[in-house]
């Protein structure tokens, strides 16, 4: 180490021999000599002008072109001034321009990830002799509106919001419904979508546009990475979400490796421990959702329409009536079976459950599941008759089925 570097000298690594034999002691100053001082004297997080001078917390600017010497290199724009000098600086010179049949080929391998074709090649080369900027702009103009351009550029930001179609781990299943999230960030592409507005939906698109379908979409954001379906400690595993959610955020739209700061003040990035978890307090409210629909404004209007109208029949009332006492007697007889801290816990109203027993609900949460089996079980006589024949009545009601 350091890799492809030289070696370190002996006196460097046999001072971090004794940093590790200390306990890895550190302040925010990193000390050479001696080690820094540990427990109650150890230095508090404190931010220099240098922090504050971090390159990811500046204004993006519009820097003048560089000037350029040699008289050999034409610029056509200011963006080729910029790369003259960096040529310059390397003393080196131009190749040779692009034949037409290779500057197209170079034009669509760029935009839209795909070759051209010989008739598209033959195309433009007769445009270039006629006028090759006219031919270049109408060329670019053309597949900047293809959908060919999201799916080629979209992919940077899926590879970025860690897009997967499966859970990861080791059962990794398919998550049928991810590709909504992908063809948001195509459409965005291709709708030329302001990033500002691109970044709002994604983080809280459901609070700033709970009506949008595809602010609703967007929030998948949030819910792209790994997760353990099946974890032991149902806590812990929303935990991780959270984890994930706060250090993605931070890479994609901060600029920040944010991640160190999890278990302890950032060692290179001006960030404590204590900003970390104030930064992952804006995600903790959330519910997450995994399924949840995305209506068009048609639809959602339509379905809440039918909803309250089939909420206000008389049976289906009549139905939920009669249904609300054996539910209530299926789950008290279920939370019973279950151990006195599982017990317990459920009977602590949610608001004031601490995290060992919001654990214990979670993880028992199909234990004390109430079916429609179940409840069909548990009435009899007259009672499940005039059950069965509410039934018979409210399957003849229209089915409103979520959009």
């Amino acid at each position: 180490m350091p890799h492809k570097e030289p070696k370190l000298p002996d006196a460097a690594i046999a001072q971090l021999v004794e940093w590790v034999k200390a306990g890895v002691p550190y302040t925010r100053a990193l000390a050479k000599v001696p080690l820094p001082v540990v427990g109650k004297d150890a230095a508090k997080f404190t931010l220099t002008d240098a922090d504050r001078n971090h390159w990811a917390f500046q204004p993006i600017q519009r820097l003048p072109p560089p000037t350029i010497q040699n008289s050999k290199f034409k610029t056509q724009n200011p963006i080729d001034q910029f790369i003259f000098a960096k040529l310059e600086a390397a003393a080196l010179s131009l190749s040779p321009p692009a034949s037409s049949e290779v500057l197209v080929r170079r034009i669509f391998l760029d935009l839209i990830g795909l070759p051209p074709t010989p008739a598209e090649v033959d195309a433009f080369v007769a445009e270039s002799i006629r006028n090759p900027q006219s031919a270049i702009r109408n060329l670019v103009d053309r597949l900047l509106a293809s959908p060919h351009y999201g799916e080629r550029w979209g992919r940077h930001w899926l590879d970025l919001a860690r897009f997967a179609e499966t859970d990861g781990f080791e059962h990794d299943a398919v998550r049928p419904h991810s590709w909504r999230y992908r063809d948001y960030v195509i459409k965005s592409f291709n709708d030329d979508k302001p990033y500002d507005r691109f970044v709002r939906e994604q983080i809280a698109g459901d609070e700033l546009w709970p009506g949008n379908a595809e602010a609703l979409t967007a929030t998948g954001f949030n819910l792209l990475g790994p997760d353990m379906v099946d974890s032991s400690d149902q806590v812990q595993r929303r935990h991780n979400t959270l984890n994930d959610m706060t250090d993605t955020a931070a890479l994609a739209f901060l600029g920040l490796t944010m991640g160190c700061a999890r278990c302890h003040d950032h060692k290179f990035e001006p960030i404590s421990q204590r900003d970390y978890y104030a930064a992952q307090a804006f995600f903790t409210p959330a519910k997450f959702v995994r399924d949840t629909p995305v209506p068009t404004d048609a639809a959602r209007a339509a379905f809440d329409v039918a909803m309250k109208k089939y909420s206000e029949n008389a049976k289906v009332r009549e139905l939920a009536e009669l249904d609300a006492p054996v539910r209530a007697r299926l789950f008290e007889k279920k939370v019973a079976k279950l151990s006195p801290e599982a017990q317990s816990a459920h009977r602590t109203p949610s608001e004031q459950r601490d995290a060992e027993q919001a654990n214990l609900v979670l993880e028992a949460e199909d234990k004390v599941r109430i079916t429609e089996k179940d409840i069909a079980s548990a009435v009899t006589g007259a009672e499940r008759e005039r059950r069965q024949a509410l039934l018979d009545e409210v399957k003849k009601l229209p089915n409103c089925r979520r959009p």
